[in-house]
């Protein structure tokens, strides 16, 4: 058997005072960071506003959270899959996961910290708010640069999805807007029950759009670029992967939305 090559990843430096709209590293960057999603679906990030204190911080209270009682956790519901609590399941007895709604937001961060802690947990509160504020600014920030490194046009015309839009691991939302350009690589973590007893925290911020997801139409070339998917809703994909058929799929755009 071959052994694996793992590939070499783009590294941006968000750090360059040079790094600014219009400059030629801010353009350079922007081509850059379309390549590396179109053939990897991912880059490492060089991103200083997430101080070491910010990031001590946000792993200690994970600790707190997923120290409560089951009982606590799992009163954690919403009504979209994979937003509430989700734990306790035979096929994945190691993972145990919490979502946050609407965690840039003051109401999302307290009314969540409410309802873990009745009595309060400012400090819980406060770190995980401003974890994802700052993680969401850089994500916006990316987002616009994806955009614009297919023309200003592609920018324009969806800027104001970038005011919807809650490390990168490109999500199958931007796979079908680009008509199957950028890649969404799966993400698979290997945890042994009976080895080394180490807990493994993973803390995302994943974007959801309202409003409804089409191929633009510069994308679509009958020829050498046929439309690959069909327009949808965001919420409506997360439903079809919380079914059966969802769950075993190999290629869920595909069978959600294929043409």
């Amino acid at each position: 058997m071959g052994s694996l090559t793992i590939p070499e990843l783009l590294v941006v430096d968000f750090t360059k005072e040079e790094m600014k709209p219009g400059s030629i590293s801010w353009s350079t960057s922007c081509k850059e960071i379309r390549r590396a999603l179109e053939n990897h679906g991912c880059f490492v990030a060089l991103y200083d506003k997430i101080s070491t204190h910010l990031h001590k911080s946000i792993f200690k209270a994970a600790d707190e959270l997923f120290d409560l009682p089951t009982e606590v956790k799992i009163q954690n519901k919403n009504d979209k899959p994979y937003h509430g609590y989700v734990g306790q399941m035979p096929i994945v007895p190691l993972h145990e996961g919490l979502g946050i709604d609407y965690s840039t937001t003051l109401e999302g961060a307290q009314g969540f910290t409410n309802l873990m802690w009745p009595n309060g947990n400012d400090s819980f509160c406060e770190t995980s708010r401003t974890f994802a504020k700052t993680v969401a600014e850089l994500e916006k920030l990316v987002i616009k640069m994806l955009f614009e490194s297919y023309g200003p046009q592609h920018f324009e015309s969806h800027i104001e999805l970038l005011t919807l839009l809650i490390i990168f691991y490109c999500l199958v939302i931007n796979e079908a807007w680009s008509n199957n350009k950028v890649l969404s690589p799966n993400h698979k973590v290997t945890l042994h029950k009976n080895g080394i007893k180490e807990t493994r925290y993973t803390i995302a911020l994943f974007s959801f759009l309202s409003k409804m997801v089409k191929v633009p139409e510069e994308f679509v070339d009958d020829d050498e670029n046929p439309l690959q998917f069909k327009p949808f809703v965001h919420v409506d994909l997360l439903k079809f992967y919380d079914t059966d058929h969802g769950r075993r799929s190999q290629n869920i755009l595909k069978d959600f939305c294929g043409v």
